[in-house]
């Protein structure tokens, strides 16, 4: 009886077959993130090209902007090995049969701390057989189960390039008087005056001196 329990136990928890991947290299995927299987990927490079049109219905353009780097993959988590009291836990019932010592489920996990890594928000290195990015951002996980997924769990990633800029701060030491800002208003307004009158702006000028009490 022992036997023949163990025996629909292993030919219920048997591996399903999957389909080979094209990418046998270990080192693809995300940096100290490894995939279980590393399916396809596919990259995009976009350009932004500005438009003006003209008043006879003609439209000419004049520059040309690269944008942000997205690559698509396709990777794979499995339950390599069965692996018992540790970690993510479930019981599993065969015919009838509640099994008392619970399995890993090796494959939800690592899933799970993929989420986790995309919820950091932090830029990661991305390798493909095509390209390598250094600083990339997780912009979706997707991942789809049917019939056929068995202990398998498929996702797709887009991810996003990061670039960022670095500004500097510039100060000046050039500091102006009360009395020399009135000077060069007073030459710059000099030629407004006529027959002893003032203009609008220059005596709005005047008043704001005489709030900063320059006059």
């Amino acid at each position: 009886m022992i036997g023949l329990i163990q025996k629909a136990y292993m030919e219920g928890h048997r591996a399903l077959p999957l389909t080979a991947s094209l990418f046998a290299r270990t080192d693809m995927g995300i940096e100290n993130f490894p995939f279980d299987l590393y399916i396809d990927e596919s990259h995009g490079l976009d350009f932004k090209i500005s438009e003006h049109p003209l008043q006879d219905g003609a439209v000419i353009t004049d520059h040309v902007t690269q944008q942000l780097r997205q690559c698509k993959i396709t990777g794979m988590f499995t339950n390599h090995s069965v692996r018992r009291n540790r970690g993510n836990t479930e019981t599993i019932s065969i015919a009838g049969y509640e099994d008392a010592q619970p399995l890993e489920n090796v494959a939800r996990q690592k899933y799970t701390d993929l989420e986790d890594l995309a919820k950091r928000r932090e830029p990661v290195r991305l390798v493909t057989s095509l390209i390598a990015y250094p600083k990339m951002l997780i912009k979706s996980i997707k991942t789809r189960r049917d019939d056929k997924s068995g202990e398998s769990i498929k996702f797709t990633m887009t991810l996003t390039e990061f670039k960022t800029v670095q500004l500097f701060n510039v100060s000046s030491d050039l500091v102006y008087g009360q009395g020399s800002m009135k000077e060069a208003v007073d030459r710059l307004t000099a030629n407004v005056k006529k027959g002893g009158l003032t203009s609008g702006t220059v005596q709005e000028v005047n008043k704001l001196f005489k709030m900063l009490g320059a006059q």
